[in-house]
């Protein structure tokens, strides 16, 4: 049996963490979003590696959501291993494009340019992997804020700013 309790202090987040190979030569912002490169090596071999490496999402990769960056890293000219908070954790910090309000709506990572910068949270409000509750009010809509990367049973909004709370059954 796992115990996912916080054995610490009060204040620590309840995170599931990992650590993971980032291809990418670029910095790293802390709650950047991260997908699994699930078509990396041969297509037809098995490759365990496919599960342990990471790279900013694209449209290829969006299903696969590894987490998010615990911490900012700075740039490296040949990949580097980073720490990611998976799925399931609470408390955690999330890169956002869009302010926020507590524990109104759902946001989802961006994949390539759109509604946001690659990798970071905005108000597109889809439920399920990749997608975060903010536990946090962030006026200006830059930076990292307080969420919880979980989300189910949610309305999105017509109008792509607003997101009611439909239920909060699971969160």
């Amino acid at each position: 049996m796992v115990d996912h309790s916080v054995n610490a202090p009060q204040a620590a987040a309840n995170v599931i963490s990992e650590w993971v190979w980032y291809e990418g030569t670029d910095a790293i912002l802390e709650g950047e979003a991260m997908c699994y490169n699930t078509d990396y090596g041969t297509a037809a071999a098995f490759d365990g590696k496919r599960g342990n490496r990471v790279e900013r999402p694209t449209s290829s990769n969006n299903m696969a959501f590894a987490g998010v960056a615990a911490t900012s890293y700075a740039a490296r000219s040949t990949g580097q291993y980073i720490k990611i908070h998976c799925p399931g954790s609470k408390g955690v910090n999330i890169a956002i494009a869009a302010p926020t309000v507590i524990n109104t709506g759902l946001l989802t990572f961006a994949v390539g340019g759109g509604t946001g910068p690659n990798g970071r949270f905005v108000k597109s409000g889809f439920p399920g992997r990749g997608t975060a509750i903010p536990r946090q009010t962030v006026a200006e809509g830059t930076g990292v804020l307080e969420s919880d990367l979980i989300g189910t049973a949610w309305s999105l909004a017509t109008d792509g700013v607003t997101l009611p709370v439909a239920s909060t059954t699971g969160c």
